[in-house]
């Protein structure tokens, strides 16, 4: 074998070897990102997860004060209504 084929080889093996390592770069790059979507997606999940049940929270927390204000001012037209009866027959 020439020194130039010598060369030659050596260059062309370095190649592939180049070749075959960005291959494997860019695979588990791209593993790395599919992790990190699916890390995501979950941590989205679970953040959806806990705001609906915030959302709920806080609903059900202004419901009952609704319904709570409603039965104060039912009870203070009633006790009104009481007040108006007795003070016609007072009369």
């Amino acid at each position: 074998m020439s020194k130039e084929s010598i060369v030659e080889r050596i260059i062309s093996d370095a190649e592939k070897e180049a070749e075959n390592i960005i291959s494997q770069a860019e695979a588990r790059a791209a593993q790395a990102v599919d992790d990190a979507s699916l890390r995501a997606e979950r941590k989205l999940t679970g953040v959806r997860a806990e705001v609906a049940q915030k959302v709920k929270s806080i609903l059900d927390g202004k419901a009952a004060t609704a319904r709570l204000d409603g039965a104060k001012a039912e009870l203070a037209e009633k006790r009104r209504q009481r007040d108006c009866i007795k003070a016609v027959k007072q009369q």
